[in-house]
Formats: C-alpha cells, structure tokens, sequence
C-alpha cells in the first residue's frame, strides 16, 4: 500500500501574514503606551520623596549648623559648612527623562531669607493628590504648588 503525500503548498497567505502583524503592533501600542504612564508616575513619586527626603535633611542641617546650606550641588555631598559632618553622601537629581511640561530640568535650591529658609523646587509630569502638574516649590513649613516665580 502506497501513502499519497499532499504537496499542497504550506505557506501562509499574505491576508494571515497582515492580520497577525496588526494584532502585535496593536498589542505594542497598548502596552507602550501604559508602561509611559507608569514611568510617569514612577518619576514623579521619586521627585517627591527626592523633595521630603532632602526637607528631613535640611531640618538636621539646620539645626546643627545654624544656617541652611549656601548651595546644594545635586549629584554631590552636602558637608556641614561649620562642622564638615556628611549629611548626605550624594543628592539625588532628578530622575531621567525630565519632564518635558517644564521649564526648569534639574532640580533647584536657594537659601533665601538671611540663612533661615530654603526653596526647593521641582517639576511633576503629572498631578497629585497636592501637587500641581508643573513646578512645584517646597519650604521649611511644606509644599506648595504656587511658587512665587515660576
């Protein structure tokens, strides 16, 4: 008994080929697109635990050297200008990519007030629970999404 083999060509259609192609950019489309938003919101939180962090550390300098800091060098250690304690060994900067919404990129600090206050300020891609989308400035009292000049 002899097998009869079909040999009916076995390749795929250009019609499968197009289908099964538009199903995986839309599938990439979608998922691309909601990994942005979780990059967003990933930035973003680092940005304020960036801000309440380096507040805690403002206080501690504050009250053991007398002054806030003249400047503050993000990506570099903040020393105590009268006791040359490490506060913190390095700054962090704003997390990468910033936000494109914003004028200011990094990260800003000015010890303002005759050496008894400090702004800070910082830019979120998108808004919070009390924050602003945009600039937002952060004082020795707190947070604010009002800056005096933005």
């Amino acid at each position: 008994m002899k097998l009869k083999i079909n040999k009916k060509n076995k390749a795929f259609t250009l019609s499968e080929v197009i289908v099964v192609t538009l199903i995986i950019v839309l599938i990439y489309t979608i998922v691309s697109a909601s990994l942005k938003e979780v990059r967003k919101n990933s930035r973003d939180a680092k940005r304020v635990v960036d801000m309440k962090e380096l507040q805690i550390i403002l206080e501690e300098y504050y009250r053991n050297e007398g002054s806030y800091p003249a400047e503050i060098i993000f990506g570099e250690s903040l020393i105590g200008e009268r006791t040359n304690k490490l506060y913190k060994a390095n700054v962090s900067k704003n997390p990468l990519p910033p936000s494109e919404e914003c004028l200011i990129k990094e990260y800003y600090y000015e010890r303002i007030d005759s050496n008894d206050s400090y702004i800070l300020k910082m830019c979120l891609e998108k808004s919070s629970d009390k924050l602003s989308l945009g600039i937002n400035c952060f004082y020795p009292t707190g947070a604010d999404n009002l800056c005096e000049d933005n």
